[in-house]
């Protein structure tokens, strides 16, 4: 069977369209700034949409939390302090972040590319690129550790 290159175009749209996040938009959802008392809060976004096929868990203090899915945003309420943050795929990625009572942290995962398979990228953002990067972006799950 030969596929035409408008048939190849489309299967490829609908892969692309797959593997992003759905789900109510973040700004609808919940307010990432809400928090338990005494507690402080990750926030861990994908805006990318390239390398959809690559979702590595991310990882809270070794506790398993949702997925750098295209789209999407996760909160996880942590007790302030220092906390590992890691993804894998042919690479572990992993990142020390510090919060305090209250305190909302946003955390950006990116794929780049590797020799098999893309390697999750971390980056802490500003609170403000945070805010803004999610609000249009699916809520894939809460967590609290």
């Amino acid at each position: 069977m030969k596929l035409s290159f408008k048939s190849v175009l489309a299967l490829g749209a609908v892969s692309v369209l797959l593997g992003c996040a759905s789900g109510s938009p973040v700004s609808e959802s919940v307010d990432v700034e809400a928090l338990p008392s005494g507690m402080s809060r990750i926030v861990v976004y994908r805006t990318q949409v390239s390398g959809t096929a690559v979702q590595p868990h991310i990882h809270v203090d070794d506790r398993e939390t949702g997925k750098c899915q295209p789209e999407g945003a996760f909160i996880v309420d942590v007790p302030p302090g220092t906390h590992t943050v890691s993804a894998k795929t042919e690479k572990l990625q992993t990142i020390e972040v510090t919060t305090s009572a209250g305190e909302t942290v946003f955390i950006e995962c990116s794929i780049t590319l590797g020799v098999m398979v893309g390697h999750p990228k971390l980056t802490p953002v500003r609170v403000e690129t945070g805010r803004e990067a999610v609000k249009d972006l699916s809520l894939i799950g809460q967590f609290a550790l």
